[in-house]
């Protein structure tokens, strides 16, 4: 997995590569990222894949969330919207992040997005 930044490098976050297996589906990948299926939009808007078939290979940015940080916060540093962060996400409260909590940032992965992030 590569660390990205943030352009603004305040944020950073891991892009994590995730090879499909038989019989997986969105909600087991995001419980492997985040141990829970709220973020199965956000992993499907960042590959652009609708249906998993074995063998494909995902591209999920996630962000560990840090003291302090907000959903404004996160969101303007990676140029998405806040709705989008927590429609990603499926936040019951955006107004109550877990330091530790993992968010998958909703990003389109491909190489000319990714591209934008500085590798650190």
């Amino acid at each position: 997995a590569d660390t990205l930044v943030s352009p603004e490098k305040k944020f950073a976050f891991t892009l994590a590569t995730y090879s499909v297996k038989a019989g997986d589906t969105y909600e087991a990948v995001s419980r492997y990222f985040t141990g829970t299926t709220q973020s199965v939009r956000a992993i499907k808007f960042a590959n652009e894949i609708e249906v998993l078939h074995t063998g494909d290979q995902l591209l999920v940015p996630v962000y560990t969330i840090q003291a302090g940080d907000t959903v404004y916060g996160i969101s303007a540093a990676f140029d998405v919207s806040q709705q989008a962060l927590i429609d990603g996400n499926s936040l019951d409260n955006p107004n109550f992040l877990i330091a530790g909590q993992y968010l998958i940032i909703p990003i389109n992965c491909n190489e000319v997005t990714c591209a934008a992030y500085v590798a650190q």
